[in-house]
């Protein structure tokens, strides 16, 4: 019963204390955060670079990094480097070696969440291509019409 009335006493100094700092928080915009914001250079080309795979860690052989397990998908570290580096980091990992022998572990990892703006410009890309195919198409039967009415 006395739990009942602490949390009943403390629960709406919680929520106003919990939307005081949510309302009164600065809101910095994107503009002031971000610098020199440039548009993907041939994101299409090099995406079609990458081989997407399905694969499985070793977990078995590398229980310490605690990898997760069954398919993933995703792709190689070194062929995504080939095409866009900055996706590509290192990651350490401890794991033993023997009795009291700890080494250290780096794997190149791929940060995958940063391919979804390539992908969208490359598909920006192909859809300005289409459209300039299909204007090209109607020009085209304008013109076979034109030479068919002669």
């Amino acid at each position: 019963m006395n739990t009942f009335r602490v949390i009943r006493s403390v629960l709406p100094l919680t929520i106003i204390l919990f939307f005081s700092f949510t309302s009164f928080g600065q809101v910095i915009p994107d503009s002031v955060l971000r610098k020199k914001v440039n548009e993907i250079q041939d994101p299409l080309e090099r995406l079609l670079t990458l081989e997407p795979q399905i694969y499985q860690y070793n977990t078995s052989r590398w229980k310490d990094f605690r990898l997760p397990g069954g398919n993933l998908y995703g792709f190689q570290p070194e062929n995504v480097e080939k095409a866009f580096p900055e996706l590509v980091s290192y990651q350490n990992h401890n794991y033993r070696a023997g009795k009291n022998l700890t080494k250290t572990a780096v794997i190149k990892t791929v940060d995958t969440e940063s391919l979804i703006p390539i992908l969208v410009a490359s598909v920006k890309q192909l859809q300005n291509e289409l459209e300039k195919m299909r204007m090209e198409l109607q020009l085209l039967k304008k013109e076979t019409t034109m030479v068919r009415s002669d």
